[in-house]
């Protein structure tokens, strides 16, 4: 975790918040994942805009819960960046991008040509 404190806060334009980590939890449910839920709920109050995740297997598993929260932040206009699927092109996910690429069963080409299939 120490890798994405350093990497925040190496950004001039960020204000680094805090590391939300479930550790030893499962991501297979929001449910009993306390720090992600606090995340959501500080992101969804205006204290973040922007949530910078390793991937977004770890941000939630289950893509019905991926698709719900990822829908929620970008309404009140919070971005989530997924670092591992940032390596096809410096993606940022939508809900939709984020239901194809979880879904396997369509293509998708972010900025910068790759496919993610």
């Amino acid at each position: 975790m120490d890798y994405f404190e350093k990497y925040i806060r190496a950004n001039p334009q960020w204000t680094f918040a805090r590391i939300y980590s479930d550790e030893g939890i499962s991501g297979l449910s929001c449910e009993k994942r306390d720090s992600f839920n606090r995340m959501v709920k500080d992101a969804l109050a205006g204290k973040i805009d922007l949530i910078i995740t390793k991937s977004l297997s770890r941000f939630a598993r289950n893509t019905v819960d991926s698709l719900t929260v990822i829908r929620k932040l970008k309404d009140k206009g919070v971005s989530v960046y997924f670092e591992k699927e940032a390596e096809y092109g410096g993606l940022e996910l939508t809900a939709e991008a984020a239901r194809f690429y979880t879904s396997g069963r369509a293509r998708f080409t972010p900025p910068g040509g790759h496919i993610l299939q």
